[in-house]
Protein backbone atom coordinates (compact mmCIF):
# COMPACT_ATOMS: atom_id res chain seq x y z
CA UNK A 1 0.00 0.00 0.00
CA UNK A 2 1.22 3.32 -0.95
CA UNK A 3 2.06 6.19 1.30
CA UNK A 4 -0.47 8.77 1.22
CA UNK A 5 1.79 11.95 -0.74
CA UNK A 6 -0.62 14.25 1.25
CA UNK A 7 0.44 12.90 4.55
CA UNK A 8 3.72 12.87 3.81
CA UNK A 9 3.63 16.59 2.67
CA UNK A 10 1.96 17.15 6.40
CA UNK A 11 4.53 15.63 8.62
CA UNK A 12 7.53 17.36 6.93
CA UNK A 13 5.68 20.79 7.47
CA UNK A 14 5.22 20.04 10.97
CA UNK A 15 8.47 19.21 11.62
CA UNK A 16 9.72 22.04 9.78
CA UNK A 17 7.84 24.65 11.74
CA UNK A 18 9.19 23.15 15.10
CA UNK A 19 12.68 23.01 13.58
CA UNK A 20 11.76 26.72 13.05
CA UNK A 21 9.89 27.33 16.11
CA UNK A 22 12.75 25.88 18.21
CA UNK A 23 15.43 28.39 15.96
CA UNK A 24 13.24 31.34 17.02
CA UNK A 25 13.13 30.10 20.74
CA UNK A 26 17.38 30.45 20.83
CA UNK A 27 17.65 33.88 18.66
CA UNK A 28 14.62 36.01 20.11
CA UNK A 29 16.15 36.27 23.72
CA UNK A 30 19.99 37.29 21.86
CA UNK A 31 18.33 39.67 19.14
CA UNK A 32 16.15 41.43 21.40
CA UNK A 33 18.36 41.76 24.04
CA UNK A 34 21.00 43.30 21.88
CA UNK A 35 18.48 46.01 20.19
CA UNK A 36 17.23 46.94 23.86
CA UNK A 37 21.02 47.02 24.62
CA UNK A 38 21.60 49.80 21.84
CA UNK A 39 18.67 51.64 22.76
CA UNK A 40 19.63 52.41 26.37
CA UNK A 41 22.97 53.21 25.02
CA UNK A 42 23.60 57.20 25.87
CA UNK A 43 26.56 58.95 24.27
CA UNK A 44 28.61 61.85 25.40
CA UNK A 45 31.26 63.80 23.82
CA UNK A 46 33.67 65.32 25.63
CA UNK A 47 35.45 68.57 25.22
CA UNK A 48 38.77 68.99 27.30
CA UNK A 49 39.46 69.81 29.77
CA UNK A 50 36.55 69.39 32.18
CA UNK A 51 32.78 68.45 30.98
CA UNK A 52 29.65 68.21 32.77
CA UNK A 53 26.99 66.36 30.65
CA UNK A 54 23.06 66.25 31.19
CA UNK A 55 21.84 62.73 31.41
CA UNK A 56 18.67 61.87 32.21
CA UNK A 57 19.15 57.81 33.72
CA UNK A 58 16.83 55.22 34.71
CA UNK A 59 16.90 52.77 37.83
CA UNK A 60 19.18 49.95 37.44
CA UNK A 61 21.83 49.76 35.10
CA UNK A 62 22.53 52.50 32.42
CA UNK A 63 25.27 52.64 29.40
CA UNK A 64 26.87 55.83 29.01
CA UNK A 65 29.06 55.90 26.42
CA UNK A 66 31.92 58.82 26.06
CA UNK A 67 33.45 59.59 22.72
CA UNK A 68 36.01 62.40 21.66
CA UNK A 69 38.41 61.35 24.26
CA UNK A 70 42.82 61.79 23.73
CA UNK A 71 44.69 57.90 24.44
CA UNK A 72 47.19 57.99 26.97
CA UNK A 73 45.03 60.63 29.21
CA UNK A 74 44.29 60.16 32.62
CA UNK A 75 40.16 60.69 33.11
CA UNK A 76 37.67 60.54 36.13
CA UNK A 77 33.96 59.95 35.43
CA UNK A 78 31.59 60.79 38.46
CA UNK A 79 27.78 60.88 38.07
CA UNK A 80 25.79 62.93 40.32
CA UNK A 81 22.03 64.46 40.88
CA UNK A 82 21.64 67.37 38.85
CA UNK A 83 19.55 69.31 41.58
CA UNK A 84 20.15 68.88 45.38
CA UNK A 85 16.83 68.04 46.02
CA UNK A 86 17.01 64.59 43.76
CA UNK A 87 18.14 61.97 46.14
CA UNK A 88 20.24 59.04 44.37
CA UNK A 89 22.56 56.43 44.52
CA UNK A 90 25.42 55.97 42.27
CA UNK A 91 28.06 52.97 41.07
CA UNK A 92 30.12 53.52 38.03
CA UNK A 93 32.33 51.04 36.37
CA UNK A 94 33.53 50.25 33.17
CA UNK A 95 31.58 47.48 30.89
CA UNK A 96 35.04 46.36 30.13
CA UNK A 97 35.78 43.92 32.55
CA UNK A 98 39.57 44.49 32.21
CA UNK A 99 39.98 48.25 32.74
CA UNK A 100 37.28 48.18 35.16
CA UNK A 101 40.06 45.47 37.48
CA UNK A 102 42.24 48.07 37.14
CA UNK A 103 40.49 51.41 37.94
CA UNK A 104 39.42 49.83 40.77
CA UNK A 105 42.76 50.21 42.05
CA UNK A 106 42.81 53.79 41.22
CA UNK A 107 39.93 54.58 42.92
CA UNK A 108 38.70 55.29 46.19
CA UNK A 109 37.09 52.13 47.43
CA UNK A 110 34.40 54.51 49.69
CA UNK A 111 33.62 56.10 46.39
CA UNK A 112 31.74 53.73 44.05
CA UNK A 113 29.84 56.63 42.17
CA UNK A 114 33.62 57.27 40.87
CA UNK A 115 35.88 56.11 38.13
CA UNK A 116 39.43 56.95 37.22
CA UNK A 117 41.20 55.66 34.39
CA UNK A 118 43.92 56.02 31.83
CA UNK A 119 42.36 55.74 28.50
CA UNK A 120 44.07 54.10 25.83
CA UNK A 121 41.18 54.40 23.16
CA UNK A 122 39.18 57.31 21.81
CA UNK A 123 35.77 56.58 23.61
CA UNK A 124 34.93 54.61 26.91
CA UNK A 125 31.58 52.77 27.73
CA UNK A 126 29.97 53.46 31.38
CA UNK A 127 27.87 51.09 33.63
CA UNK A 128 25.95 53.83 35.88
CA UNK A 129 23.93 51.60 38.25
CA UNK A 130 21.40 53.94 39.81
CA UNK A 131 19.08 53.65 42.88
CA UNK A 132 16.43 56.13 42.88
CA UNK A 133 12.91 56.59 43.87
CA UNK A 134 12.20 58.66 40.44
CA UNK A 135 11.41 56.47 36.95
CA UNK A 136 13.80 59.41 35.23
CA UNK A 137 16.20 61.41 37.02
CA UNK A 138 17.88 64.24 35.50
CA UNK A 139 21.71 63.43 36.01
CA UNK A 140 25.39 64.93 35.43
CA UNK A 141 28.16 62.94 34.25
CA UNK A 142 31.10 65.14 35.65
CA UNK A 143 34.13 64.40 33.27
CA UNK A 144 38.19 65.66 34.22
CA UNK A 145 40.94 65.42 31.76
CA UNK A 146 43.14 65.12 35.14
CA UNK A 147 46.44 65.66 32.81
CA UNK A 148 45.42 67.54 29.36
CA UNK A 149 46.90 71.03 29.10
CA UNK A 150 44.72 74.04 30.54
CA UNK A 151 43.46 77.18 28.75
CA UNK A 152 44.60 80.25 29.40
CA UNK A 153 42.99 82.18 27.18
CA UNK A 154 40.79 83.72 29.62
CA UNK A 155 43.99 85.33 31.75
CA UNK A 156 45.67 86.30 28.26
CA UNK A 157 42.43 88.19 28.10
CA UNK A 158 42.46 89.64 31.96
CA UNK A 159 46.01 90.40 31.41
CA UNK A 160 45.02 92.80 28.23
CA UNK A 161 42.22 94.48 29.97
CA UNK A 162 44.72 95.30 32.94
CA UNK A 163 47.15 96.70 30.40
CA UNK A 164 45.23 98.82 28.26
CA UNK A 165 43.04 100.28 31.15
CA UNK A 166 44.39 104.03 31.44
CA UNK A 167 44.21 105.02 34.92
CA UNK A 168 44.62 108.87 35.37
CA UNK A 169 45.85 110.33 38.98
CA UNK A 170 46.26 113.86 40.32
CA UNK A 171 49.00 114.60 42.68
CA UNK A 172 49.77 116.69 45.06
CA UNK A 173 46.16 116.73 46.85
CA UNK A 174 45.78 118.13 50.03
CA UNK A 175 44.45 115.96 52.88
CA UNK A 176 41.93 118.44 53.80
CA UNK A 177 40.83 118.55 50.19
CA UNK A 178 40.64 114.87 50.00
CA UNK A 179 38.61 114.95 53.43
CA UNK A 180 36.28 117.60 52.42
CA UNK A 181 35.53 117.13 48.90
CA UNK A 182 36.01 113.13 48.02
CA UNK A 183 35.40 111.59 51.12
CA UNK A 184 32.26 113.49 52.55
CA UNK A 185 31.86 115.81 49.85
CA UNK A 186 28.60 118.08 49.09
CA UNK A 187 29.45 120.57 51.22
CA UNK A 188 27.06 119.33 54.02
CA UNK A 189 29.33 119.28 56.79
CA UNK A 190 31.96 121.66 58.38
CA UNK A 191 35.20 119.58 58.95
CA UNK A 192 38.28 120.74 60.96
CA UNK A 193 41.24 119.56 62.60
CA UNK A 194 42.64 117.68 59.53
CA UNK A 195 46.17 116.77 59.85
CA UNK A 196 47.97 114.41 56.52
CA UNK A 197 51.11 113.10 56.92
CA UNK A 198 53.77 111.63 54.77
CA UNK A 199 54.76 112.76 51.15
CA UNK A 200 51.90 114.77 49.38
CA UNK A 201 52.53 113.06 46.34
CA UNK A 202 51.59 109.69 47.72
CA UNK A 203 47.44 110.88 48.57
Amino acid sequence: MSANPVSNINHHTTLLMRHLYACFLLIYPVFFSQIAQAQTVQTVQFTPPVLRAPLHLTPGENLIRVGNLTPGRTYSFIPVAAFPEVKAQFKTTFADKKMEAVAMTLTPADRPQWRRMQIEGTDVLLVVDMESAMEETPVSLSINCEDCPRSTLWLDKFKDAVESVNIQTTPGVSATSLITNTLIGGDCFEVSGITGTGNVNSR
